[in-house]
């Protein structure tokens, strides 16, 4: 799945366009938030 910039497409739209449910989008979309959060975490502590 790509990536796109969230704001500009809602979930549903993604899952249609990916023809992927709602749910796998959403569930991609936050781990990848918790992805870069993390990251973002370590380089403030290093």
């Amino acid at each position: 799945m790509q990536l796109y910039f969230i704001g500009e497409l809602t979930y549903s739209e993604i899952a249609k366009h990916e023809k992927v449910s709602y749910y796998q989008v959403e569930k991609t979309v936050k781990t990848i938030i918790q992805a870069v959060d993390e990251k973002m975490k370590e380089n403030k502590e290093n």
